[in-house]
């Protein structure tokens, strides 16, 4: 159950989850209208792609934490079992270790979300630019330029 949440949570974070196709368009048309709608829908294919990969990286190593995290747990109570009789000063100390662990995991994993958040946030700020015609205008230009040099190479 905690890993489905954890997996729900990190893919409400993404742009591509937030933001359908369509407003993606209609959002960066507004602002730019020289910009072909298949190269739009190609920029959002590529980012949504880019998000997925990110999100089952991300999830994979969420699994196997949580996968470590129950096996760690396992191996701590099938030890404590196995001895004939348990003392509470024996119980506390694997309990704290446990716990101790977890923390160790969690925080990483913090970690972890944390520098995929600001990767995520690097993505939106270097989208802003194409919401002024100015800013895009250069780079529309270039792009016109090699597409030029693609069809006279290509004859």
């Amino acid at each position: 159950m905690s890993e489905k949440l954890l997996q729900e949570f990190l893919s409400q974070g993404l742009l591509t989850s937030s933001l359908p196709q369509a407003q993606f368009i209609a959002l960066i048309s507004a602002s730019n209208e020289g910009i072909p709608r298949e190269q739009l829908v190609t920029v959002y294919e590529q980012l949504k792609t880019y998000e997925q990969e990110l999100l089952g990286s991300t999830k994979s190593r969420a699994r196997q934490f949580l996968h470590e995290v129950r096996s760690n747990s396992k191996n701590i109570v099938e030890a404590t079992q196995m001895k004939s009789t348990v003392s509470v000063e024996a119980l506390v100390n694997s309990l704290y270790s446990a716990h101790q662990l977890l923390d160790e995991k969690a925080t990483q994993l913090n970690s972890d979300i944390d520098s995929h958040m600001a990767k995520l946030h690097t993505i939106k700020e270097q989208m802003k630019p194409l919401q002024t015609p100015a800013a895009i205008d250069p780079i529309l230009g270039n792009l016109r330029y090699l597409l030029t040099q693609a069809e006279v190479l290509q004859d």
